[in-house]
């Protein structure tokens, strides 16, 4: 398999909140070369899109496939010592909040060789896509990151009195238990006014986020997943919030065009912030009668005017010309017509000017 390393070894990547595009370009890069890619269910699966073609892509994150963190250390170890260029594609970063360590620590334990791809970590990117600049200094130095899923094995040990003390703090993984989390950090002195930022489905084109006040978290229905942000730093969201701001935030819209021919409104959409759906209702094929083209191209020389009324037509009128083993020498004297711009720039890349547009 050509443009492929191997020779065992995994690389632990960070795909970044959702966006696709917020994917490092050495994340890119080794999904690229990858024989295997083992992939959470909150990576974006258009990530994927980016790794090799032959590649074996195996979920382990989402029901019934799912995977305890002893199963797939397994898998990582099994596949890197099998000789394989393993991509682990974790959701934000692999070492806030995401087990990367404990992968790590597994691969080096029986000599498999890795290597860490960071990725854009929740904490930020949530924050940034809500309006929120976690560490602006005219709200304050100290910035803390917790989560609020403990290990099943363990006691509630958070330092309550000390994440209370901080000026901005992120808590991840802590839909169901927010209203506890925001009694323990009153309890230990922060103001009960403080604002508070619940970003759902941070850098999705469904994207939404609600500021309230810490006592009135209680009474909140968060459903994850949800990054919370707490800290005066919040109330910057009236002046800077940008994403939820765009013109088409929250819709959905379905594209019918050819698949060819919609990347472009695809992209222009995407940016104004609706989540496009590709739907192709058409699809461009050449004539299953073939002898009217070619009785066209052997007589190109007689016409007066060549009209072409889409690129489609151009792209499938030059494969035809190809075919027949001409080159456009064959159109002699008769004068290019094209029927819109889009038409006359797909016959400028054939190496012919329009006459009339």
């Amino acid at each position: 398999m050509t443009g492929r390393v191997t020779g065992g070894r995994v690389y632990l990547v960070g795909a970044g909140p959702w966006q696709p595009d917020l994917l490092t370009v050495r994340g890119q890069t080794v999904l690229g070369r990858a024989e295997v890619v083992v992939h959470d269910y909150l990576a974006n699966p258009a990530i994927l899109e980016w790794a090799h073609p032959e590649a074996e892509l195996i979920c382990v994150g989402r029901p019934p496939s799912r995977l305890s963190q002893a199963e797939i250390n397994a898998l990582l170890v099994e596949r890197g010592l099998a000789g394989q260029c393993v991509v682990r594609l974790k959701g934000g970063d692999p070492f806030v909040f995401g087990r990367g360590g404990e992968e790590a620590e597994a691969l080096r334990d029986v000599g498999v060789p890795f290597e860490i791809v960071p990725g854009v970590t929740a904490a930020i990117a949530a924050a940034a896509f809500a309006g929120i600049p976690v560490t602006d200094r005219r709200f304050g130095s100290t910035l803390a990151i917790c989560t609020g899923h403990q290990r099943a094995d363990a006691d509630d040990s958070l330092d309550w009195p000390a994440l209370a003390r901080m000026d901005t703090l992120v808590v991840y993984m802590g839909a169901r238990r927010l209203g506890a989390i925001a009694e323990q950090l009153m309890a230990a002195g922060k103001a009960p006014h403080t604002p508070v930022a619940i970003v759902r489905w941070a850098t999705r084109p469904d994207q939404s986020t609600e500021v309230i006040r810490l006592d009135a978290c209680a009474a909140a229905v968060v459903r994850p997943p949800a990054t919370v942000i707490i800290g005066q730093v919040v109330e910057l969201r009236t002046r800077i919030a940008w994403f939820e701001a765009r013109a088409l935030h929250g819709l959905r819209v379905v594209i019918t065009r050819s698949q060819a021919t919609q990347a472009g409104v695809n992209a222009r959409l995407a940016e104004l912030g609706a989540e496009v759906v590709q739907l192709p209702t058409i699809a461009i094929a050449g004539l299953s009668e073939t002898a009217p083209v070619q009785a066209a191209v052997g007589a190109l020389a007689s016409y007066d005017w060549i009209l072409f009324t889409s690129a489609n037509g151009v792209r499938h009128f030059f494969a035809a010309l190809r075919a027949a083993g001409l080159d456009p020498r064959a159109f002699a004297t008769a004068r290019l017509g094209c029927i819109g711009p889009a038409t006359a720039r797909c016959l400028d890349e054939h190496g012919l000017r329009a006459d009339l547009v």
